[in-house]
C-alpha cells in the first residue's frame, strides 16, 4: 500500500509543556511515528504535517488546506490524524469533494503520550480500514469505521 499521512494536531498529538513552572497540554510533534514503532505494521509512507491545532480551533481555511493536500498528492491511500471535536466536519468536507482516493481520519480521546491512550488501537483500526474501503472517506475510532455523513460526536466524549 502506498500511504500518505497528513497530521493536523488534535488530542492524539498533545503533550505536556511547562510554562513558568506550570504544566499544561499543548500540541507537540506528530505522534504517528512513535505509534508505528509500537504496532506491528510495516509500510512505506510519506508524512506531511499541515498544522498543530486543536480541532475546536480549526477553521474553514484549515479544511481547505487539507483538501488541497489531498487533491495534490499522487497517493491513493491517505490517513489523516485529527482532533475528534472537529473530525466529523472535516470528514464531511472531504467527502463532498468526491476525491477518487481512500481517506480515513483518526484521532484519540487521550493523548498518545498517556499510558492508557486509545491512540495505538485507533491508528491500527484506521490502517485496517484503508485496506478495506474503496475511494471514499471514513472515520475510524474505537474499533469502528463510520461514514461521516451518518455520525456525530458523542457529547460526553
Amino acid at each position: 500500500m502506498n500511504l500518505k499521512i497528513i497530521t493536523t494536531g488534535g488530542t492524539i498529538d498533545k503533550t505536556y509543556s511547562t510554562n513558568r513552572g506550570t504544566e499544561s497540554l499543548s500540541i507537540g510533534e506528530p505522534s504517528i511515528e512513535r505509534i508505528f514503532e509500537r504496532i506491528p505494521y510495516s509500510v512505506e509512507y510519506k508524512l506531511t504535517e499541515l498544522c498543530r491545532i486543536d480541532s475546536l480551533d480549526m477553521q474553514r481555511s484549515d479544511r481547505r488546506k487539507i483538501s488541497q493536500e489531498v487533491r495534490e498528492t499522487a497517493y491513493q491511500n491517505i490517513l489523516i490524524t485529527h482532533g475528534t471535536d472537529g473530525m466529523v466536519e472535516t470528514a464531511r468536507h472531504l467527502k463532498e469533494q468526491n476525491f477518487n482516493k481512500s481517506i480515513v481520519l483518526v484521532g484519540a480521546s487521550k493523548p498518545e503520550v498517556f499510558k492508557h491512550s486509545d491512540a495505538d488501537i485507533n491508528v491500527g483500526g484506521a490502517l485496517s480500514a484503508l485496506d478495506l474501503i474503496d475511494y471514499t472517506v471514513k472515520i475510524a475510532i474505537h474499533g469502528r469505521v463510520h461514514d461521516p455523513m451518518n455520525v456525530r460526536k458523542n457529547e460526553n466524549g
